[in-house]
């Protein structure tokens, strides 16, 4: 128990030290005045636009795509009911031109 609090204390001790390196340098950067820092902060939302920007393209070819496979099974079901309807039409012209009587001289 003894010797993981000391693992622990000395993790710490090592955060505390990377957490105090990284205030001092954007201390620095903002005493400096260079732009670093703003140059950073643009970097970070550029990214954060770019992410994002792919999240939408991405819904929006998943949405594309849906409606485009909705559409495409509407078009079948229609050629279905096409070749349905002309078999259906061509039964009747043949029931029509079986019960006409033929002409005979």
């Amino acid at each position: 128990m003894i010797a993981q609090m000391r693992q622990i204390n000395s993790k710490l001790s090592k955060l505390d030290n990377a957490m105090k390196a990284a205030n001092a340098k954007i201390g620095d950067a903002i005493t400096k005045g260079d732009g670093s820092l703003r140059n950073e902060i643009k970097e970070l939302f550029n990214e954060m636009k770019e992410d994002l920007l792919q999240s939408i393209i991405k819904g929006v070819d998943i949405i594309e795509s849906k409606l485009f496979d909705d559409r495409d099974q509407e078009i079948d079901q229609l050629k279905v009911q096409n070749k349905a309807l002309e078999e259906q039409i061509t039964k009747s012209r043949h029931q029509n031109a079986d019960a006409q009587p033929s002409k005979s001289c």
